[in-house]
């Protein structure tokens, strides 16, 4: 009998990242587990004043789910 597998949402939260977000998406995309299944991830991206918005956008381009959110001035 197969297992169900859970499906999961995921936020990374990131204020001025731009050196490091896209490989934190990256290393989300390829991680594989065996009864959980990421259904939606959404970058918060909190007051960033450097590329942190434009190089997620650009890593989560064409990912079904995957959402980016930007607030103006950070709130956390």
């Amino acid at each position: 009998m197969d297992t169900p597998r859970l499906q999961i949402s995921v936020g990374v939260f990131a204020s001025n990242e731009q050196d490091s977000i896209v490989d934190c998406l990256r290393s989300i995309q390829r991680a594989r587990f065996e009864r959980i299944e990421l259904a939606e991830l959404f970058v918060i991206s909190s007051g960033s004043t450097d590329a942190t918005n434009q190089r997620a956008a650009a890593a989560i381009a064409g990912i079904p789910g995957w959402h980016l959110l930007t607030q103006p001035t950070r709130e956390g």
